[in-house]
Parts: structure tokens; sequence; C-alpha cells
């Protein structure tokens, strides 16, 4: 399984640049890993290992394992654009200055750490973490979303953007990861 996700992420990499989409060079690890995929699911469910490598009781806990982990892997995309793109709009709008840019740069992992440290106290005080997982999301996503509006004139707003958005990506993994600790049986972990 592990082997045909890598080859369907190296054809998406390629696909466009280097490679055009029609190239064998794309196309080859695109197919040969979706294939992959297929018989891997075709195997899981067909053979019924004694061991299977995906638990099919877990996958259909959907509501208290499956969408979690969505939330995580989609937040996760969140995670990425503050760490890659926002160094990049760093060097490109604001400075280019190394020492000015690992500055700017620290923002997301110092949101990361305090969010981090005050978690337990505020989500022990609001308790209802599906509330906190969708108020999380929502302003995670309208500020990664208001990034957008930066240009070189607005390098305080956008760190305050990074800032909020790296706070509320930390609450939102967290919750997502205690509810699937909480609710998920020990047995299946």
């Amino acid at each position: 399984m592990g082997v045909s996700l890598v080859l369907v992420l190296i054809g998406l990499q390629w696909g466009g640049n280097p490679y055009p989409w029609t190239s064998g060079r794309v196309l080859g690890p695109l197919v040969s890993g979706i294939v992959g995929l297929i018989a891997f699911g075709c195997y899981e469910a067909l053979a019924k290992p004694r061991i299977p490598l995906i638990s099919g009781e877990l996958v259909s806990q959907v509501r208290v394992f499956v969408f979690p982990y969505v939330v995580i892997a989609t937040s996760a995309m969140g995670y990425y654009a503050l760490n890659i793109l926002w160094p990049l709009m760093i060097a490109t709008l604001y400075t280019t200055d190394a020492k000015v840019q690992s500055y700017y740069q620290m923002a997301t992992p110092v949101a990361a750490l305090v969010g981090a440290f005050i978690y337990g106290a505020v989500a022990k005080r609001i308790k209802n973490y599906k509330w906190q997982i969708v108020v999380a999301a929502t302003i995670q996503a309208a500020f990664t979303a208001a990034m957008a509006a930066s240009n070189k004139d607005s390098r305080i707003m956008s760190t305050a953007f990074v800032v909020v958005a790296g706070f509320c990506l930390v609450f939102l993994q967290l919750n997502a990861q205690l509810a699937i600790t909480t609710q998920v049986p020990p047995r299946l972990l």
C-alpha cells in the first residue's frame, strides 16, 4: 500500500512540470499506484487476512474515526500552507534580508507552541469538542484564506493572520486527535 501511495504522489508531482501529463514518466507511476491501491483494497476485502492492515471494524466507525482523520488530513493542508507558502511570501513580498525573514517565519511555530501549551486548560473549560473543532476549522480556514489579501505593504496584517491560523490549527489537530483516542475502543488502536 505504501509503495502504491508513493507512486501516485510521484505521478501527481511530476505531472505538468517537469513532464507533460500524457508522458509515460507521469502515467506509469500514476496508473501503477492506482492499480496497486485497488489491488490492496481487493486483497483486504476478499482474502480476509487474519490480521488485516486496515481494520474494517475501525473504518466502519465513521463518526469517531474517519471524520476526525479527515479533519486532521485536511487541516494539515493549512499547516503546509503556513510552513511553505508563508516563507515564500516573506522572501518575495517583504524582505530579502535572511535575518528579518527568520523573524517573520517564527510566527507559525510560536503560535503553534502557545496554542499547544494553553490547549488543555481552554478545551477543558469549553468541553464540547465537536464545536471546538467546527469553530477552530472555521477560524483557521478564514485566516488562511485571508492571506490572499497580502501585498508588499501588509506584513503586519499577514503575520497576525498567520499567528491566528497557526493557533487555531493546533486546536483543530489536538481536538480531532482527542476525539479519536477517547471514542475509539483501545483494542482497535
